[in-house]
Order: C-alpha cells, then sequence, then structure tokens
C-alpha cells in the first residue's frame, strides 16, 4: 500500500521526495524530486542540500528543449502561498558522487537549507526505474 510522505513546518511542507533506483547504474549522480509548499505569508527560497549518500548536491533547472541539459540554480524561490515541484522535467536537486548505489525500496535522508526555514530534514524514497512514467505525487 502506497502513502504519503513528507514533512511540515510551521511554514513549508516538503511532499514525497523521491528518487529513481540507481543499482547497476555506472553513473555516479542521480536526480532527487519533491514538491514544497510555501504555506507562509512571506516567500522563501530553497537554497540547497546535502546528504552522506552524495559528495555534492546541486539545485538544477529544467532540463532545455532539444538538449535535455539542465543549468545550475543558486536559488529555487516559493512564493508565498503557492507551492514548486521539483520534477522530470522541471527543477531537481541533483546528487553527484554518490556513495552507492540506490536500490529500489531504499531511503536515505537529505538535509534541505531554506532561506527563512532554515534546515528541514526529509526522507528520499528510492523507487523503481520502470518503463512506465512515473506516478504523479
Amino acid at each position: 500500500m502506497a502513502h504519503a510522505h513528507g514533512v511540515k513546518t510551521k511554514t513549508i511542507e516538503i511532499v514525497h521526495p523521491w528518487t529513481y533506483e540507481t543499482a547497476g547504474d555506472p553513473e555516479p549522480s542521480a536526480p532527487v524530486f519533491l514538491k514544497i509548499k510555501n504555506r507562509g505569508r512571506q516567500s522563501d527560497r530553497l537554497l540547497g542540500a546535502v546528504t552522506t549518500r552524495a559528495t555534492a548536491v546541486e539545485l538544477r533547472g529544467a532540463p532545455q528543449p532539444g538538449s535535455g541539459a539542465t543549468k545550475r540554480v543558486a536559488a529555487i524561490e516559493i512564493k508565498a502561498g503557492e507551492a514548486v515541484e521539483l520534477s522530470p522535467s522541471g527543477y531537481a536537486l541533483q546528487l553527484s558522487g554518490v556513495t552507492k548505489p540506490f536500490p529500489p525500496y531504499d531511503s536515505f535522508t537529505m538535509t534541505l537549507t531554506f532561506e527563512r526555514a532554515g534546515k528541514i530534514d526529509v526522507e528520499v524514497l528510492v523507487e523503481e526505474r520502470s518503463g512506465a512514467a512515473p506516478h504523479k505525487h
């Protein structure tokens, strides 16, 4: 049975942080996706993230049409009362220097850093990489 997971603070709600399995992939990087809801009265910005499962985490913009390349961004703004979806077609947290593969159904902790809300720990779930499109979160 699938269930939603996430973290709520006074102003920020993080919904279903997830990544694809990397078991068997030679590439030592992986994207992390999630939804950020700003329940506060002021805009906030995601400034970065860290995890013991990777040497670095970058904020990346949406894939460019044609090439699929992404650009590093300094921050991701979440306006008051709005939500931002980090997804395969939008912003993402890009892990590099992944310390060990992510098998399906594994999970790991990541700490997100916000300009106003500060540090928030989330549990990132590892999902199977199947031929079907990822389910909507």
